[in-house]
């Protein structure tokens, strides 16, 4: 009889213990918050998470294309694009800020322009602009063939009026971006950020190879 009584203690105790641990667990992990957030506040989330990032090193696929690319960002509005097709470097587009060198290596040829003169819209710009020209519209759960099933926080430029929709994960990780420009998406799958990455100095300064066709607009 008093074993029984003690074994009925045991398990009692031991639910007990279970019940502390698992609620301890609840209140200290956080459940996933997508569901819960509205678009302020899930735009807030993106802006603290950009909150000391001088740098971002981006791997992206451009859509269903057979283009992919590696972009560096300086947040105070330098940037060096490299676009490939097929694996192979296609493309290289570089900006110091002022100047923005368009190198085409299938063209061996360069065209030099000045930043006022450069399309605004895109992935290239739009991570230095977020905080400062763009604002929430909406956020909903969406299925995208692309994707799938993804949280999706549209913005607005404040500039151009240009809608972008972020996709998010569950975490409000960011996994795609998509630009509409002339009622055409562009769709950038995001495959990994790397934040605050180490550049060099001059990274965003174009050295012209040699034999390079030169068609200098930024004058």
């Amino acid at each position: 009889m008093a074993t029984y009584k003690l074994k009925q203690q045991f398990y009692f105790w031991k639910f007990i213990w279970a019940t502390i641990v698992i609620t301890f667990i609840v209140g200290v992990i956080p459940s996933s918050k997508a569901n819960s957030l509205d678009q302020k506040q899930v735009f807030e989330k993106i802006l603290d998470k950009l909150s000391g990032v001088k740098t971002l090193k981006i791997n992206f696929n451009l859509g269903k294309s057979r283009y992919s690319g590696i972009l560096f960002v300086d947040l105070t509005g330098k940037y060096r694009l490299e676009l490939k097709k097929d694996l192979k470097t296609d493309r290289i587009i570089v900006s110091n800020g002022k100047k923005v060198w368009n190198y085409s290596l299938f063209e061996k040829k360069v065209v030099i322009s000045s930043l006022e003169t450069e399309e605004s819209s895109g992935l290239q710009n739009f991570f230095s602009q977020f905080s400062k020209d763009f604002a929430p519209l909406s956020y909903t759960k969406e299925l995208s063939s692309e994707l799938g099933s993804n949280y999706i926080l549209k913005v607005k430029s404040n500039s151009t009026n240009q809608v972008v929709k972020i996709f998010l994960t569950e975490q409000l990780d960011i996994k795609g971006v998509e630009f509409e420009n002339d009622g055409k998406p562009t769709f950038y799958k995001i495959l990994k950020i790397e934040y605050n990455p180490k550049i060099k100095k001059n990274f965003f300064e174009f050295k012209i190879p040699r034999g390079i066709e030169v068609i200098d607009l930024s004058n």
